[in-house]
């Protein structure tokens, strides 16, 4: 299991671990086989809950802790699969345990993929997603007011994106109340891509081998609804660099010394602006790591995010 379950994390953006040393176009013929949160015995306590009428996606999964006070502390967390893949099925049962065993709900959360819809429809469907579990916390047993958003790739930019919408327009623009305040109190990103626009410039000057993201059919260019270079504005709108201001939360980030599925740099050209803005920011380079990996599941790195969750909650 922990070796199939290593093949799931490799592929966060829905990669083998052969293509994303060539970076090949995305096929669903890509996927290796996926461990889900059941086959590791973890059960939802509230499953599939309807956060959204536009899409049978616009659901969630409530797993609760069995120790800790309640209301619990909570983390959303989004799975990835390159926006075109995935479900809130099959994220880390390694790291969602952790997480319950130190005491937090965990809500992991579907939301559109591009198959069905393309950019803004994810990030709409996360912030929606946050709206709809804030109002009705009572019902799951949460804390409204300590929540983490943590997402593996392609929702660690998600999650990132619901960390600066105070100042996003676009993700604001499908709440029932457009003056809610959605912003979670901390954002954990890990090995997130963020600057659409220079993943292939900055995987060649890293050394890596035929990135190709730039293609028409490759997993951000079909996100976007068309190749990134003619959609330069999606583009900027799906950077969360481009949405920071002095009401973005904390955030936590990681990323593998090794990624040549997205590349090293990503990840920190997030904690650079986030610096830039005076931001709190913890940022892990993790050596010998890829685009996910083991070495994201060890007990020292999940009880090192945890830690991070009590200091940033003050729980």
């Amino acid at each position: 299991m922990k070796r199939i379950l290593t093949s799931l994390l490799v592929a966060g953006l829905g990669l083998t671990a052969h293509s994303q040393l060539m970076a090949a176009a995305p096929t669903t013929a890509d996927l290796p086989p996926m461990v889900s949160l059941a086959s590791a015995g973890l059960t939802p306590k509230f499953a599939d809950q309807v956060y959204g009428e536009k899409s049978a996606a616009q659901r969630f999964d409530v797993y609760l802790p069995s120790t800790g006070d309640n209301p619990y502390p909570m983390v959303m967390f989004i799975h990835g699969g390159g926006f075109r893949m995935g479900d809130k099925t099959m994220v880390s049962p390694a790291i969602v345990k952790g997480l319950l065993d130190a005491g937090y709900a965990v809500i992991s959360t579907n939301y559109r993929l591009s198959t069905e819809a393309t950019f803004p429809a994810a990030p709409q469907d996360i912030g929606l997603a946050i709206e709809f579990l804030r109002n009705n916390a009572d019902q799951y047993d949460v804390n409204p007011d300590q929540l983490i958003v943590m997402g593996e790739s392609a929702g660690a930019n998600l999650a990132a994106l619901s960390g600066t919408a105070a100042a996003n327009g676009v993700l604001r623009g499908a709440l029932l109340d457009r003056d809610a305040d959605i912003r979670p109190q901390g954002i954990i990103a890990l090995y997130p891509p963020v600057d659409f626009q220079q993943l292939d410039s900055l995987m060649q000057e890293q050394g890596c081998e035929n990135p190709n993201h730039n293609a028409a059919d490759s997993f951000e260019s079909l996100y976007l609804g068309g190749a990134i270079t003619s959609k330069t504005a999606e583009a900027e709108a799906a950077n969360p660099v481009s949405h920071i201001d002095s009401r973005t939360p904390p955030f936590m980030i990681q990323n593998g010394n090794k990624d040549c599925q997205i590349g090293n740099a990503q990840a920190s050209l997030l904690v650079n602006a986030l610096k830039g803005r005076l931001v709190p920011v913890s940022y892990t380079q993790l050596d010998g790591a890829g685009h996910g990996g083991p070495e994201f599941e060890t007990s020292a790195n999940i009880e090192a995010i945890t830690e991070w969750m009590r200091k940033t909650l003050g729980n």
